[in-house]
């Protein structure tokens, strides 16, 4: 976990083998967002929930209600905000389209009030 200013990173790894990462842990989000450091050849979610209970996480919707906040699959490097739909919540994690066929590592990163 490192803290610039008022905004916190939290580094999450998806295992290879893996559809889910570990959680990244925040209290009183005012923005979010998701960084993916490298080429990734699956779609990418986010997952939200209120407390740490696996089975209490959900997948992050837009705000339209149209479908689920998600990244296609990417050739680069991505910096992606939230929408306001996640920020009430204080437990994330990611979420693959399929298993990961290596060990895969995320940046959350979060701005405080």
């Amino acid at each position: 976990m490192a803290r610039t200013s008022r905004n916190l990173m939290q580094f999450v790894t998806v295992a290879s083998g893996s559809v889910v990462s570990d959680q990244a842990e925040f209290g009183r989000l005012a923005q979010g967002g998701l960084f993916v450091p490298a080429a990734i050849d699956k779609e990418i979610f986010v997952q939200a929930s209120w407390d740490t209970t696996s089975a209490n996480f959900a997948r992050v919707q837009l705000r339209s209600g149209s479908g689920d906040w998600s990244i296609a699959s990417r050739t680069t490097a991505l910096a992606q905000t939230f929408e306001a739909a996640a920020i009430p919540f204080e437990h994330f994690r990611v979420e693959l389209g399929a298993a990961s066929t290596d060990t895969r590592t995320f940046c959350f990163v979060a701005k405080f009030r």
